[in-house]
């Protein structure tokens, strides 16, 4: 079906006109008279011969004849890798979520050690001086709060390889949670469950996580050199 457009001059709105409105006007709805075109007619062109398009000769570039070549005539690079040595490269099977968890753990880690470990050392040399009427036990006391201060000072420590993602903090993680849920274990058979509890949620809250982690994404660990 043929049909008319034309444009609004005051708005700018195309309409689609019918045939028999050619050479009217009509009126836009923004209030702009719009004269319509008229038709113009098309003629059959039956009577005409169209002559073929001539098409430009296009010339056949020559065969390119390359002389062979061996593996000695390549220009050697310094920068050139071996196929398989790339290959291997790329066997490495890590994520970089699973890396960014065991690096903000690793935060976490050291904050809580060094948190926890202060308030404890401090916490148990009170204890060992009020036992100053007896300076066995006052000694003990302190060796056993320099101890405990050890302990959380590796805990820090580990804290800190797992936010740089080295593979010894993760090892150092799985130890102390075979050890905690050993003494967990001990504790129980004492009937010390408070104590067992403690250490068995320490193992699970705090050093399980980063070690499934580590040793799922362990290619993406490096060895602190």
């Amino acid at each position: 079906m043929t049909v008319i457009q034309v444009t609004c001059p005051g708005c700018g709105k195309d309409y689609l006109l019918k045939p028999a409105l050619a050479g009217k006007s009509a009126k836009c709805k923004c209030g702009t008279r719009i004269q319509v075109p008229e038709l113009v007619p098309v003629y059959d062109s039956g009577e005409l011969e169209l002559e073929p398009p001539i098409e430009a000769p296009t010339a056949t570039p020559p065969p390119i004849v390359e002389a062979p070549r061996t593996k000695d005539d390549l220009p050697f690079s310094p920068t050139m890798v071996d196929p398989s040595e790339e290959q291997e490269d790329s066997e490495g099977n890590f994520s970089e979520a699973g890396l960014k968890f065991v690096s903000v753990y690793g935060v976490l880690v050291m904050g809580f050690a060094g948190l926890v470990g202060l308030a404890s050392t401090v916490f148990m040399i009170h204890i060992a001086f009020k036992m100053s009427e007896q300076p066995l036990f006052t000694f003990i006391g302190l060796l056993i709060a320099a101890a405990n201060a050890m302990v959380w000072f590796i805990v820090y420590r580990m804290g800190e390889g797992l936010s740089h993602c080295e593979r010894n903090a993760v090892q150092g993680m799985a130890a102390f949670f075979v050890l905690c849920l050993a003494i967990s274990a001990l504790a129980a058979l004492k009937g010390v469950y408070d104590v067992a509890v403690l250490f068995a949620l320490t193992a699970i809250c705090v050093f399980l996580p980063p070690m499934i982690v580590g040793y799922l994404n362990w290619d993406g660990f490096h060895t602190d050199d």
